[in-house]
């Protein structure tokens, strides 16, 4: 787990009612279990037992630790790679914790064998009441606390679907990057200053962001894109 490799993805209803949407979104998610990562998802928009039934046609043995929501809606996953799907190793130790229903989870993977932990976060950022902002930033702050005090065999990661804005709003018609003000660009500047984006701005400020200078966004209207998450 020191080394290992952590991929994020929003799969926007992985297990879907049409096959051939289904079968794509599956494909892509058989690359990422090629690799042997832990993969978080979001909005799986599923139940537990039909994610396991799609994964068991697949020979990658993986470990799901589930967050369910509804049917339609959320629903966010850790999928865990194991070396034999039928006998889990017995020096590795698991805690999954739910911070919001659906949306954000913790887990903690413990490995004896080395005594190295990683407590990771996943987050979907939507519609997140108030006792659930309350309840993710405290363990935030608990993890960060809790990473400082032992850096050598303690890790903390967050990764996901955080819908924030981290830098201008790119327009293609002008070289030179531009940052246009509310209501001008309705598109992506609603998508620029979602709800929470102070909130996660200040969870940010206390670790080590990693984030991409590639537009993620694009606003065909406005021939305009913006980074996000």
């Amino acid at each position: 787990m020191r080394n290992g490799t952590i991929i994020s993805w929003n799969a926007r209803s992985l297990i879907c009612y049409r096959p051939r949407r289904r079968k794509a979104k599956m494909n892509k998610l058989v690359s990422f279990m090629r690799k042997k990562a832990v993969i978080l998802l979001q909005e799986c928009r599923g139940t537990l037992p039909k994610l396991q039934a799609a994964l068991a046609t697949y020979p990658y043995p993986y470990k799901i630790f589930y967050n369910h929501l509804s049917q339609k809606a959320g629903g966010t996953a850790f999928l865990v790679p194991m070396a034999d799907r039928d006998q889990e190793d017995p020096q590795v130790f698991f805690d999954h914790q739910i911070l919001a229903a659906g949306r954000v989870a913790l887990l903690t993977i413990h490995n004896a064998a080395d005594n190295f932990t990683m407590k990771i976060m996943n987050v979907h950022n939507f519609e997140l009441d108030i006792i659930a902002q309350t309840k993710i930033a405290h363990t935030w702050k608990d993890m960060v606390q809790w990473n400082i005090e032992n850096p050598v065999t303690r890790a903390f990661v967050a990764a996901g679907d955080f819908n924030v804005k981290s830098g201008p709003t790119r327009s293609y018609t002008d070289p030179v990057s531009q940052t246009f003000s509310p209501g001008t660009l309705p598109a992506e500047t609603a998508r620029g200053t979602q709800p929470l984006q102070a909130f996660w701005e200040r969870l940010f400020a206390m670790v080590t962001e990693i984030s991409t200078d590639c537009p993620t966004h694009y606003c065909r209207d406005t021939s305009t894109a913006a980074t996000l998450d």
